[in-house]
């Protein structure tokens, strides 16, 4: 493995011109890390608020402190650190990087060990690379913050884009009564997946329901908390993606309160217990992937483009391998 390595550089704040083809050094891993040679990387919005500076209070002032974007991607094994003792180089594998490292717009990446799940050869690039970060923030966002339960009544907002299309899933195989919002051109790919409930998102508010819902999970960063507390029933939780400023108050409010009315807000972890169980219903077909398009990783400036100009309708992802 040579010792320089190829990646899309994220080179100050701004538009997605900002991102430039430069020679960076290959990591090295550290203990209980992994080098991985990356095959696919996703664009999730994380890459889009950091480099057009929205997030630089969070990652530096001036420019980005960590430079090559890329929080979830697949690939192979390529080293390992000391005291790894469940993986070994050849390992096809899904990761989470590290937050505070650079990611996967590059040839090579490392990620903690326990970022890092196996996959079968069931299971391709493309589905992999698509599947761990919309998988646990739905999952967290269900299980930790509102106490889902077989039973209960949830409406889910954003339900063609990455969190909302697994967490429509995942709550039916957890036995909820799911109502789905989406926009239009999302609509059929949520009744695809056998979905009777399903609505545009342009032709519904607060009053088109008279049903009161358990859990409003609003994976669209679309709904008002203040507005929609009404459809949720007197121990009903609101649960966003997207701490907007409308909904700050009521999240800070709420923050310790376990019960009332609540809202809440998910940002997903990496969970390799969770991360097992996405591959395992992935791999048992349980679990379906959207997938938007995918480019190069060469012609990433397009690709932010595209993310931020269209409406979200699964993942955008980056063929690595062999594309450099």
């Amino acid at each position: 493995m040579s010792l320089s390595m190829q990646a899309m550089v994220c080179t100050a704040y701004g538009a997605p011109e900002v991102l430039k083809r430069q020679t960076v050094p290959v990591p090295i891993p550290e203990i209980n890390q992994v080098v991985i040679k990356v095959h696919v990387a996703a664009i999730n919005p994380g890459d889009i608020y950091t480099r057009n500076g929205e997030m630089r209070i969070f990652f530096g002032l001036l420019k980005p402190r960590t430079a090559i974007f890329g929080y979830e991607f697949c690939g192979e094994i390529v080293a390992l650190g000391e005291q790894v003792n469940d993986l070994k180089i050849g390992d096809r594998v899904c990761a989470l990087i590290d937050k505070k490292q650079n990611g996967a717009y590059a040839q090579y990446a490392f990620a903690p060990a326990s970022h890092v799940v196996k996959l079968s050869d069931t299971t391709d690039d493309l589905n992999a690379a698509a599947l761990i970060l919309g998988g646990i923030t739905a999952i967290q966002a269900l299980r930790d913050c509102a106490q889902a339960q077989a039973g209960m009544r949830v409406l889910i907002t954003g339900a063609a884009g990455s969190v909302g299309y697994m967490a429509a899933q995942i709550a039916r195989l957890q036995g909820l009564e799911v109502v789905c919002i989406a926009n239009e051109r999302g609509l059929h790919s949520v009744k695809a997946l056998g979905f009777a409930d399903v609505y545009d998102y342009k032709k519904i508010t607060a009053d088109s329901f008279t049903e009161p819902f358990d859990i409003i999970l609003d994976s669209s960063s679309m709904l008002t908390f203040t507005e929609w507390q009404k459809r949720l029933k007197p121990n009903g939780v609101f649960v966003t993606t997207g701490p907007r400023l409308r909904n700050l108050w009521p999240i800070l409010r709420d923050f310790k309160k376990t019960a009332g009315q609540r809202a809440k807000f998910v940002m997903g972890h990496a969970d390799k217990t969770d991360m097992t169980q996405l591959v395992r219903w992935f791999e048992n077909k349980q679990l379906q992937v959207l997938i938007d398009k995918v480019f190069s990783v060469t012609d990433v400036v397009s690709a932010h483009h595209y993310f931020e100009k269209n409406a979200k309708h699964g993942k955008i992802l980056l063929k690595v391998l062999d594309s450099f």
